[in-house]
């Protein structure tokens, strides 16, 4: 899967290339870092956490204001929990450790973008999205890893995402991408009995990067 992943990636970029110089389409990569949790109906210690996301987008331009945004993104979505409780095998607690969950997914985004005109851009946009499980680890708060199983969620993840940022101008085409985005999950995640208890995820993140057209 990753390998035909790659190849449409190398493919969509490079079409994208060649009709960003004709302004029809726009390619971007970006990186980014911003905050995660977790909403759910059994989670009580659990607290927002830092995390990142990246990577490659894809803007289908209608007209000079209007077009329609996607593309691939690796982000982490998750939360830390503070002083969780530790017990042995005859169920005596022996300690507390604070943790942090991340889990890891494969993006794609179907967003709306509205900008204004003029050389510096400024936009808005927001849409739905859906996610692919690709990891999911447990560590201790000074980075042991305690477990990396995919179990205690489903593979995937929907919701909406959408936020605002700038594009200036650098050379050429060439310009800098500045956005602040938000993703909350509506699909819950749980995987372990009573399932009917929701976790949704949620994330804030500022990206940087660069556009060939747009």
């Amino acid at each position: 899967m990753k390998t035909r992943l790659t190849i449409l990636l190398i493919f969509l970029c490079s079409l994208a290339s060649v009709n960003a110089q004709d302004g029809f389409i726009a390619v971007n990569a970006n990186l980014g870092f911003g905050t995660v949790n977790l909403n759910g109906d059994v989670l009580g210690n659990n607290q927002s956490g830092l995390a990142y996301t990246g990577g490659v987008g894809l803007q289908f331009l209608s007209s000079r204001t209007v077009s329609l945004v996607t593309g691939l993104t690796l982000e982490q979505k998750g939360a830390n929990f503070e002083g969780t409780d530790f017990f042995d095998v005859g169920g005596v607690e022996f300690g507390t450790e604070d943790l942090r969950n991340r889990i890891s997914y494969l993006t794609i985004p179907a967003m709306v973008r509205l900008s204004t005109s003029g050389d510096v851009k400024f936009y808005v946009q927001g849409g739905p999205y859906v996610s692919w499980l690709l990891q999911n680890r447990v560590m201790t708060d000074d980075g042991e890893l305690l477990s990396d199983d995919q179990a205690p969620y489903q593979d995937m993840d929907l919701g909406l995402t959408g936020g605002v940022g700038i594009l200036i101008p650098i050379i050429g085409p060439i310009k800098l991408n500045l956005e602040a985005r938000h993703s909350q999950g509506f699909y819950n995640i749980n995987t372990i009995s009573p399932s009917d208890n929701t976790v949704t995820t949620q994330g804030t993140y500022l990206l940087f990067g660069v556009s060939l057209g747009g």
